[in-house]
């Protein structure tokens, strides 16, 4: 071998070792959330029961869409007075909401009070049975009519509390006396910054045609990122968002949301299965339609709502009130 060809293989021995140190490289390690079994090196195969389309963060509850009594059977559901910090206060110890949403509701909240110093937020009705539902209604009927109650209070299987993830918020103040959250700066706080922590404004004022309920400042619904920051930018309802990615969000040609540093990719299917990359993190939601709605993203901490700098909750004091809202 003469001294040009030795030169010339030494180079790009050389040149082939930097590339191998220098070059960086994407590797997602971690295993994702609820990962079914994985196939081969084609990914992993999800797939969906009849039940699934009636659970998770995007199912649609209406005046016309009713909720299942058997899913409402199958919750998971947490008392929120047991869970609380000192910085919001309950109606009392009967509150319960869907046990996921307690720790973003929580943050929520410990937010508000560490950006004002309001502690006088108050939780006043998270889930309901339809029993409970049923009474609200038939009495608003005898007090207002029936027009009134067709407006203000769900009928028994249509309410958003039957679900766990809608909540009611009011105002209580130190002496034990309650006010409306209307128009409060609490209210206006957690209007600007709810969708930060999974949660909308379920019954805007300019609505009431598509949700089928008037106008509630008080009325909150948990939904998940990136969809509450899609819904709060777009000033858009619900029923608007779901009907969107129902007839134009595909596998193909999904609905893509850049929230912070995250990309997420959000499709509709009616399939029972669908394939996804090994290693990619997903939340799959039914529509309670007939359908699913996928979202997915590569970030390990896509899903999670991040937790405030702030001490674990605290016991509180018992609280007292009475008012509930009908929607």
């Amino acid at each position: 071998m003469n001294l040009k060809t030795y030169i010339s293989i030494t180079a790009v021995i050389l040149i082939a070792f930097i590339v191998v140190i220098v070059m960086p490289t994407e590797t997602y390690n971690a295993k994702p959330v609820d990962v079914a079994e994985d196939i081969g090196n084609q990914g992993q195969t999800i797939s969906f029961s009849e039940e699934d389309r009636h659970n998770g963060d995007l199912i649609l509850v209406n005046f016309k869409t009713r909720y299942p009594k058997e899913s409402e059977n199958k919750l998971e559901l947490a008392n929120v007075f047991e869970e609380k910090s000192n910085h919001f206060q309950v109606k009392d110890k009967k509150v319960y909401l869907a046990a996921r949403i307690i720790y973003p509701m929580e943050r929520m909240l410990d937010r508000l009070y560490k950006d004002s110093d309001y502690n006088t937020t108050l939780i006043l009705s998270g889930y309901r049975t339809r029993e409970y539902q049923e009474e609200l209604y038939e009495e608003d009927v005898k007090l207002n009519g029936k027009e009134h109650a067709r407006e203000y209070v769900a009928k028994p299987g249509y309410s958003e509390h039957h679900t766990g993830l809608a909540v009611d918020l009011g105002i209580q103040f130190s002496d034990g006396t309650m006010s409306s959250f209307a128009n409060t700066d609490n209210e206006k706080w957690i209007r600007r910054n709810c969708y930060k922590y999974g949660f909308i404004r379920r019954y805007p004022d300019d609505k009431t045609t598509l949700t089928g309920i008037a106008g509630e400042s008080w009325h909150f619904r948990y939904v998940g990122l990136p969809h509450a920051y899609y819904i709060h930018k777009h000033e858009i309802c619900m029923e608007e968002y779901i009907s969107f990615i129902q007839n134009n969000a595909t596998a193909a040609s999904p609905l893509t949301i850049a929230y912070k540093n995250t990309q997420y990719n959000i499709y509709y299917t009616k399939e029972k299965s669908i394939k996804l990359p090994e290693n990619i993190f997903y939340n799959i939601s039914g529509d309670n339609q007939g359908g699913y709605i996928i979202t997915t993203a590569w970030e390990e901490d896509a899903f999670i709502i991040p937790p405030m700098n702030t001490a674990p909750p605290d016991t509180a004091a018992k609280n007292t009130g009475s008012a509930v809202s009908g929607g």
